[in-house]
């Protein structure tokens, strides 16, 4: 997820690093982030604030899967629940594709339902996921 919300150039310099690669003697090199970093304390409510747009441009052709990722998605962690099998697999389909539309690749589906975990392709299953 944080790899996937890039900053803006003039924001690198907060992100700057410096590495030497352990060779003590000499001036390090000086590098700057162009995209969120994992461990950041910042980083899981700055890569929650670029979904909100996502949902809003896209809320018109999926009212559902946008109203579910707005209030069911933590960081990269997407939890919810339908009321049917049905719903449950045009959700994640809809809600695969909303993100994509954001930038926001989704995988590593998880599901109760084995109807639904069929529908999603085996590649984007939780590694956990077993063969129903």
């Amino acid at each position: 997820m944080f790899g996937h919300v890039r900053l803006r150039p003039k924001h690198y310099k907060y992100l700057r690093y410096l590495w030497r690669d352990l060779e003590s003697t000499r001036l390090p090199d000086v590098y700057e982030m162009n995209c969120l970093v994992f461990g950041d304390e910042s980083s899981p409510l700055e890569a929650n604030y670029p979904v909100l747009p996502t949902t809003e441009d896209n809320k018109e052709q999926r009212p559902e899967a946008a109203a579910a990722v707005r209030r069911d998605i933590f960081v990269d962690d997407f939890y919810t629940s339908c009321a049917s099998v049905e719903k449950g697999m045009v959700l994640w389909e809809d809600v695969s594709a909303l993100m994509a539309q954001g930038g926001f690749p989704m995988h590593k589906w998880l599901s109760l339902s084995a109807e639904v975990l069929l529908s999603v392709p085996e590649v984007e299953w939780a590694v956990s996921s077993e063969r129903p």
